[in-house]
């Protein structure tokens, strides 16, 4: 029997509607239907939950790392066991063991989940004005939320944006209803994009100010959830896919001056460690019992290596499955305050079946240690869990200085641009102009976003392929894969629609590679 991906995600929703475990235990399974568990503020809550829940669980970790192992961020170690290996090397295909298949379902299914909060809210009766701006912020954010899944399938699974041929080029199959038994057709990319557009302009209508806590039955959720300012960033970045720059620059800037760019390594490393810091803009909350994706593919601590080694003068013991790309590295610098926030530059690294260390070997390897682990999540010595910022304010800088510059504004482009790069992180003025200019700010992209799966949609708007590192002073205990150079007419730039929705779905669903 032929099962599409779709299918599967709307049945699992309306089999069982997302609640905490708590409120699980509190509702009959007989009355799951909308019509009794769409009844009160409370009943809304408890769906609003389950769409953070679902948010958390396709953030962070794989799901935002993936398309960062497609690039050139990053370079396999003899331990990643081929995990991600055929992304990595270019040779995935779509089938259900591709790694691209489960971010087409798990997007899909996130889709579902809100689909289901906005067409059933609306059941709701509010009992009086408060609860009314509570119910409509919660459709609002569902707004949001769908706009930015069909994003993430618009950045991957189709072409860039190109205005001129927007309307010809395939977008995506867009699902609005709870439909077990639909088959869509994809619609054009400026169709996608004008769908994604509208969602956007419907949260704008529906939400809040930055500040809900008045209208909020438990105000305490208030810290983690998405807000106007988001909202504003996040179409300034489809807006920047979109070509539409002036609005782009506009939005972006909008929203600077409400987050302070930090400006210490140990500002840094605060945030990315311990999760708070005052460039976050949206960030899903985590605990110790409700924990997104890990982080634990660069460090992995080795705590019986550790032990044994100890008298050796090792150190700690890791055995990472992806070293940094000496050739990003080599980009930041002594005086960049990322350097020591993100790079770990000591300790014993286990590469395949060699130990490699600066004190044994005299080569210095160097780790990525952007997300080392939250203390505030970890239940052991080797857990790397930290909560997904969505969004965060420096973002806006790049975005800015990008459409600024693509606007033919290359004065206010430097400006935005040096605001982060001098004033925030380098402590050195970009003075460039013209292609070098457009240059530098290609290259801040890369540096503030290493590793927060932002680098694939770059290179994929910017039409640049790249060449991967393989420099053999990091690369000591690499796999295969690194080297490899890769053009910006490859095909796998837009990955394939998954093969069991395409059989499932031959008349309505288009390939991508003929």
């Amino acid at each position: 029997m032929k099962k599409n991906i779709f299918k599967l995600a709307l049945c699992a929703l309306v089999a069982v509607p997302a609640f905490t475990s708590c409120e699980m235990d509190q509702i009959p399974e007989s009355n799951t239907v909308p019509e009794k568990t769409w009844n009160t503020l409370t009943d809304a809550e408890s769906y609003r939950v389950g769409m953070y829940s679902s948010l958390r669980g396709i953030s962070g970790g794989i799901y935002t790392l993936l398309s960062d192992l497609q690039t050139d961020l990053f370079v396999a170690t003899n331990n990643y066991g081929n995990y991600y290996g055929m992304t990595w090397k270019w040779q995935f295909q779509n089938s259900a063991t591709d790694d691209q298949t489960s971010i087409w379902a798990a997007n899909y299914s996130f889709i579902a989940t809100v689909n289901n909060v906005i067409n059933n809210i609306d059941r709701v009766k509010a009992a009086d004005g408060k609860e009314q701006v509570e119910l409509d912020q919660i459709k609002g954010e569902a707004y949001m939320f769908r706009a930015m899944a069909y994003h993430t399938l618009a950045t991957y699974f189709c072409k860039d944006y190109e205005p001129a041929t927007a309307a010809t080029d395939l977008g995506l199959p867009i699902m609005t209803e709870v439909d077990v038994d639909a088959l869509p057709r994809r619609a054009s990319l400026e169709d996608t994009y004008k769908f994604i557009l509208d969602d956007l302009h419907k949260a704008d209508s529906l939400m809040t100010d930055n500040n809900p806590r008045p209208y909020l039955t438990d105000a305490s959720v208030a810290d983690y959830m998405v807000n106007r300012d988001s909202r504003d960033l996040f179409e300034a970045r489809v807006r920047l896919f979109a070509h539409d720059y002036a609005k782009a620059a506009t939005l972006a800037q909008g929203v600077m001056g409400n987050y302070p760019l930090i400006t210490t390594t140990e500002g840094l490393e605060d945030m990315y460690t311990n999760d708070k810091g005052s460039e976050i803009m949206f960030q899903l909350f985590q605990s110790k019992d409700e924990r997104g994706p890990s982080w634990d593919l660069f460090l992995s601590y080795m705590a019986s290596y550790t032990a044994a080694w100890a008298g050796y003068g090792a150190g700690n013991v890791y055995a990472p499955s992806w070293y940094p790309s000496m050739d990003i590295m080599l980009q930041f610098g002594g005086r960049d305050i990322r350097t020591k926030a993100y790079f770990l530059m000591e300790g014993t690294v286990i590469a395949g079946s060699d130990i490699i260390a600066p004190w044994y070997t005299g080569e210095q390897i160097i780790l990525f240690k952007k997300f080392p682990g939250n203390p505030a999540l970890a239940k052991s010595t080797a857990d790397y869990y930290n909560m997904h910022d969505v969004f965060r304010v420096p973002e806006a800088y790049l975005i800015a200085a990008e459409a600024s510059y693509l606007n033919g504004d290359e004065t206010s482009a430097a400006t935005y641009l040096n605001q982060l790069h001098n004033e925030a992180r380098k402590g050195s003025k970009v003075t460039a102009t013209g292609k070098e200019l457009f240059k530098a700010i290609k290259t801040e992209w890369a540096l503030e976003y290493m590793g927060e799966g932002l680098r694939f949609g770059c290179l994929k708007r910017w039409h640049d392929g790249f060449v991967r590192s393989d420099r053999e002073a990091q690369q000591t205990g690499t796999a295969s894969g690194a080297g490899i150079e890769i053009l910006p007419d490859n095909k796998r730039w837009v990955w394939e629609i998954p093969q069991q929705d395409l059989n499932a779905n031959p008349d309505n669903l288009e390939r991508n590679w003929n």
